[in-house]
């Protein structure tokens, strides 16, 4: 299934036919691939290789300016300047609610329907938001 190494990790003949993350026995035999040696993982390019590495190495190679913040991804330091400089283009379109994320977004938009997907283990209260459940969460706790 595989055609050899390069630099200690599996390498196919194909370039590009990869999904993040999958296992090895999941892809085509001439696949060109990197395989995480900690996870069993695999991935089309070595930046990608590269980037999931960091979560096993606890690297974070994208420092805040402005704080202590360090990110393993470009993109997570991207979303947290956002608390920095008040940007928020992700806009609910049935309110005036703003978010700086697009999960909060999706998060606040839950609030608008009757979904309640987050459920609480102790008692029948469900809920549209992680943070609702977290307060509700509280209760139980106060009573033991």
């Amino acid at each position: 299934m595989l055609d050899g190494k390069w630099g200690g990790h599996w390498v196919g003949s194909v370039p590009g036919q990869v999904e993040d993350g999958v296992g090895p026995d999941l892809l085509p035999a001439n696949a060109k691939y990197y395989k995480c040696p900690d996870c069993d993982k695999a991935f089309a390019t070595k930046w990608e290789y590269e980037r999931h590495r960091r979560t096993h190495t606890g690297e974070k190679p994208f420092a805040c300016q402005m704080c202590p913040y360090r990110a393993t991804q470009k993109t997570s330091l991207q979303k947290h300047l956002r608390t920095h400089s008040g940007e928020k283009p992700y806009a609910c379109h049935l309110c005036t609610y703003k978010a700086s994320q697009k999960v909060h977004l999706q998060n606040h938009i839950r609030t608008h329907s009757s979904e309640a997907p987050f459920t609480c283990p102790h008692c029948p209260y469900r809920c549209p938001r992680p943070d609702m459940l977290t307060q509700h969460m509280e209760i139980h706790s106060e009573n033991k």
